[in-house]
């Protein structure tokens, strides 16, 4: 996001000065010259972009809208900003379908993705901020919480089964191979939940192969095209 160069991933975090707002915080990813960006600043302007085309979407296919705004915004191959993506297209594919989505609980989705979804820490801990992102959306529309019985269980269930798709995709791991699979999956399970809301996603073909920093997985990629 700085000055373009190969992002070094550390095992230990350091204090570095964010770029941006020049808070000083625990980094684990920097460049090879200290650049770093903190999570809150990293991909702001996208985030704020999605909330509104959310209560704008014409769609009700997640995996579409994901497409379509991976090319209208300056996504990174790889990042966080693919989480609060997820969110947005799952919400914005509902609110399409016909769900009732206010600014407010928009907000509160993202709050909750935002508290969980951290650069790096798919590697550092094995959660994806795409797992918290998609968790958060079921969550707040069967009222899961702290102290729910049905509830949190089926959340806990799905976020766990979505970990367990998302760890086939390894190797290296690639956040639009995890977006489109948990859109999926998301799609599948809310329509358990409302079979009301009728929510389908197509079948994407991957564009951005050759702009993997770590190197695609080509054809062991269920989503990779050749063209």
């Amino acid at each position: 996001m700085v000055c373009g160069k190969p992002l070094v991933y550390r095992t230990q975090a350091r204090t570095e000065k964010c770029f941006y707002c020049g808070n000083k915080k625990l980094a684990y990813v920097v460049c090879p010259e200290r650049h770093f960006v903190c999570d809150s600043c990293h991909g702001q302007a996208i985030k704020d972009s999605l909330k509104e085309r959310i209560l704008r979407s014409e769609s009700s296919d997640p995996v579409a809208l994901s497409l379509r705004w991976l090319e209208e915004y300056p996504f990174p191959m790889l990042g966080c900003e693919h989480a609060f993506l997820a969110a947005a297209a799952l919400l914005g594919g509902l609110r399409a379908a016909g769900l009732s989505l206010s600014d407010p609980e928009i907000e509160e989705i993202f709050h909750r993705t935002e508290a969980q979804a951290r650069g790096g820490f798919c590697g550092l801990t094995g959660i994806c901020g795409i797992v918290p992102a998609l968790g958060a959306v079921l969550a707040y529309l069967t009222g899961s919480r702290c102290g729910t019985n049905r509830e949190q269980r089926e959340v806990m269930q799905f976020t766990g089964d979505l970990l367990h798709r998302f760890s086939e995709l390894t190797g290296p791991g690639c956040c639009k191979a995890y977006l489109w699979a948990g859109l999926e999956m998301a799609a599948q399970r809310i329509e358990e939940f409302f079979p009301q809301v009728r929510i389908r996603c197509s079948i994407p073909l991957c564009s951005f192969s050759d702009l993997h920093p770590h190197g695609c997985r080509g054809a062991r990629c269920p989503y990779f095209s050749n063209s």
